[in-house]
């Protein structure tokens, strides 16, 4: 069988990241996260360089999620690490946040790495289309920029390329002219889209963030050496 090629984009976004302890996940700007692993409640530096060192590993080997799942809690088992010292039995509770830590930081890294890319191939795909992912339980409110279709240097994408939400599965497909041109898209941001839908945390491009990043505005980081 063929080895799948591995995420590069995604793993160096991932890895880039500076180890930030923070006793919540809002102590920080939302595009600050771009730039910083954090896990609420985690404020060891080497918990959180093992947790990393998990979703790198994950990522680069194609682990699923149970199998991550397992890994993990033998890993904060064995050092005496707790997601949050106050619910150490909460089992339930362990199992929802590892589900958040996973998804948020596979999303938020593969949406990086994916806009990295799609910017090095503008020139010959200069458009970008907006999908929401057709399930059962998709979000209603991200259904106005579904099919949404874009140039790419449009201002729309600082703030609303995918992820944009706790869970949200939208991504992004880019387009040539010619495409564009012929496709039966939206070419304009829908009226009965409200931005107010995505929370204000996600409100940022973490590829973006990456490739240009304005470090003056992000306090904790500051503090990092």
């Amino acid at each position: 069988m063929d080895k799948v090629p591995k995420p590069k984009d995604a793993l160096a976004f991932l890895r880039r990241k500076k180890i930030v302890p923070i006793e919540r996940w809002d102590e920080i700007s939302g595009a600050e996260h771009a730039h910083a692993f954090t896990v609420s409640h985690v404020t060891n530096t080497e918990a959180l360089e093992a947790i990393r060192g998990q979703l790198l590993k994950a990522m680069e080997e194609g682990v699923p999620y149970e199998k991550f799942r397992v890994g993990f809690l033998e890993t904060m088992q064995k050092n005496g690490w707790y997601l949050n010292p106050e619910r150490k039995d909460d089992m339930a509770y362990d199992n929802w946040r590892m589900g958040v830590i996973h998804d948020t930081n596979m999303r938020t890294s593969y949406s990086a790495g994916r806009y990295r890319q799609s910017v090095q191939i503008s020139s010959m795909r200069p458009y970008w289309l907006y999908k929401q992912k057709q399930r059962p339980t998709k979000r209603q409110e991200h259904e106005p920029l579904h099919n949404l279709a874009l140039p790419c240097d449009d201002s729309f994408w600082d703030k609303y390329y995918p992820p944009n939400g706790w869970g949200c599965e939208c991504y992004v497909q880019t387009l040539s002219s010619k495409q564009y041109e012929a496709g039966s898209f939206k070419k304009e941001v829908p009226g009965d889209f409200s931005p107010a839908v995505v929370p204000t945390e996600w409100q940022h491009n973490p590829g973006k963030e990456v490739l240009a990043p304005d470090f003056s505005k992000f306090s904790r980081l500051r503090e990092v050496k």
